[in-house]
C-alpha cells in the first residue's frame, strides 16, 4: 500500500516563507542595533526572532505521513505516533483554536477517546478546491485505516 502524505498546502508554505524571511530579517536587525548601542533590550527581538523561526521551520515540517501500521502526526508544536489499531476514525471539522473561521481540518479519533488533529491538513472549506482537497486526503487515510 502506498504511504499517505499529507502536508501544509504549497501557497501557505510560500507564504510563510517571504513572512518569516521579513520576520526575522527585522527581528535580528534590530536585535543588531540594540546590542550596537549598548542596549541589553536586544535579547526581546533575539527571542522574537527565535520562536520566529521555530514557527517557519515547524510550519515546513508539519505532516502527516503513513509507514506501514503507524501514522505519524507531526504538528506545529507536537508530534504524534498511532499505531492503526489505536485509530477508531478520521473526521472532517473545524480546527480548535485556529482563528481562521472558515477552515476545516481532518482529526484522528483514537480509541481511547483522543483527538489529534492533523494540522497540516487545514484547508478552506468554502471553496470546492479545499472541500475536494480533504475530501482525498480522508479518503487515503480511511484507505490506510481499512488495510488492517
Amino acid at each position: 500500500m502506498k504511504p499517505v502524505q499529507i502536508r501544509v498546502p504549497l501557497g501557505w508554505r510560500v507564504y510563510v516563507s517571504a513572512f518569516g524571511v521579513v520576520w526575522l530579517a527585522l527581528c535580528g536587525s534590530f536585535a543588531v542595533q540594540a546590542f550596537r548601542a549598548g542596549d541589553l533590550t536586544g535579547i526581546v527581538p533575539l527571542v522574537m526572532l527565535a520562536f520566529g523561526g521555530t514557527l517557519v521551520v515547524r510550519t515546513f515540517t508539519a505532516r502527516a505521513t503513513t509507514s506501514g501500521s503507524a501514522l505519524v502526526v507531526r504538528n506545529v508544536l507536537s508530534t504524534r505516533t498511532l499505531e492503526r489499531a489505536q485509530v477508531d476514525s478520521i473526521r472532517v471539522g473545524k480546527p480548535s483554536g485556529n482563528p481562521f473561521a472558515f477552515g476545516q481540518v481532518l482529526s484522528v479519533l483514537d480509541k481511547q477517546g483522543g483527538i489529534v488533529t492533523i494540522d497540516a491538513s487545514t484547508r478552506t472549506a468554502f471553496t470546492d478546491r479545499g472541500k475536494a482537497t480533504l475530501a482525498e486526503q480522508r479518503e487515503a487515510l480511511e484507505k490506510w485505516l481499512r488495510g488492517r
